[in-house]
């Protein structure tokens, strides 16, 4: 985090991209983080299908490398048993992450910063 450090000390606006590589598989974090909630109260998403229209491409083949398609074969190309989604949704460790990057700037730096937090798994 050296380069936040060097950038925020500078007079003019700059940008940092900062990726993380925990959201996807294989998901491994510190057991804290798994502990936080109980997997019984996650919820999972009111409509599991494709969006309508859309081509098969478009959902299954970049992500057939990380996370195979329903074993079953049948239904949704995106359904998953619930015990899998579930766990599918657990974001706590690199939110954890995200906050050490942010205090890792200097006091007020908050302060007169735009953060985006752009995702390319919705």
């Amino acid at each position: 985090m050296s380069a936040l450090r060097d950038l925020s000390k500078k007079k003019e606006p700059f940008f940092l991209a900062v990726g993380f590589i925990k959201p996807h598989l294989p998901f491994v974090s510190p057991k804290k983080y798994w502990d936080l909630y109980d997997p019984a109260t996650i919820q999972l998403a009111p409509n599991p299908f494709r969006p309508k229209d859309a081509p098969e491409y478009s959902i299954l083949p970049a992500r057939t490398a990380e996370l195979p398609r329903n074993p079953q074969g049948s239904g949704p190309s995106r359904s998953r048993p619930a015990a899998q989604a579930r766990l599918l949704r657990g974001v706590s460790y690199t939110d954890a992450q995200v906050g050490k990057v942010l205090d890792t700037g200097p006091p007020g730096l908050r302060d007169n910063t735009i953060v985006v937090l752009w995702g390319d798994h919705g």
